[in-house]
């Protein structure tokens, strides 16, 4: 789940910790990882740094839906959705910007591809994680 900011403003940050207990079921993993998320006119931009997976990062993306509900894919960080391949890695950091083109939906749930603004709407609303897969 990601944290919002109490209002609105030029800028919003927003963050969240990921970890296997906060996965729809739970998991038992030794995997964790921090996400932010920047919001500024003109500009998306995001930070996923983890460490301890089992095996290299293959897929890492928002979904739609609140906390405890499995939601479908929203946003695409690494490894799909235009955005560029997941490091092979076991642990380290990605960084990249978030645009129109990332948004793949899911149409299923209102959210239409390329449709941004309702994305982070979305996030806005705390109608949103971030998940990775090895």
């Amino acid at each position: 789940m990601l944290a919002a900011p109490a209002a609105y403003s030029q800028t919003e940050n927003f963050s969240a910790s990921l970890a296997g207990a906060n996965e729809v079921p739970p998991i038992n993993s030794t995997g964790a990882a921090d996400f932010g998320m920047t919001i500024q006119p003109g500009s998306i931009t995001f930070s996923l740094t983890f460490s301890g997976l089992s095996s290299p990062l293959v897929v890492a993306h928002l979904h739609f839906a609140p906390s405890k509900v499995a939601g479908g894919v929203m946003i695409f960080l690494c490894g799909g959705g235009g955005q560029p391949a997941c490091p092979a890695a076991t642990s380290g950091t990605i960084t990249g910007t978030i645009t129109a083109a990332n948004v793949t939906g899911p149409t299923t749930q209102g959210i239409a591809p390329g449709n941004l603004d309702a994305a982070l709407e979305g996030v806005r609303n705390g109608l949103s994680y971030a998940n990775m897969h090895t």
